[in-house]
């Protein structure tokens, strides 16, 4: 394997940005509609994969680039919000973080079955903080 690889950071990198290539931002819809649907199909990811967001959490080296396209989707579409670019970036970690939280929380269940009320609580939180997302409260 390290034939292919540098390292464990170059793989767990490689893997990342195979995984969330396929994560995909609706081009249809508000831009907070986008904004939920993009986290939430990142969520699933995390949920899936919690392993690999723990590892790049560890060796942030391991950043995947396509995590930071994801980022960036999510800043540009909070600033088509009327956010500045500085309050866009604060948001997106807000709802990053919030995301990350919600789904490293229940991924460790070995009975998926809760899924279903997780992703509701999960869609409730997410509402709330769009509905609240928010020049003024930075």
């Amino acid at each position: 394997i390290y034939y292919y690889f540098e390292d464990k950071e170059c793989l767990v990198k490689s893997i990342a940005n195979h995984l969330y290539a396929d994560i995909k931002p609706n081009l249809s819809g508000t831009p907070s509609e986008q904004i939920k649907q993009l986290l939430t199909e990142y969520r699933g990811y995390i949920v899936r994969y919690p392993e690999l967001t723990l590892s790049i959490f560890n060796h942030p080296n391991t950043f995947p680039e396509q995590a930071k396209r994801i980022t960036d989707t999510l800043i540009n579409l909070a600033m088509k919000l009327s956010l500045t670019p500085e309050q866009a970036t604060l948001w997106m970690y807000i709802l990053v973080d919030f995301t990350h939280g919600a789904a490293l929380a229940v991924s460790n269940r070995q009975n998926m079955d809760n899924d279903i009320s997780d992703i509701n609580y999960y869609h409730q939180g997410i509402d709330a903080l769009l509905r609240n997302l928010n020049k003024d409260y930075i």
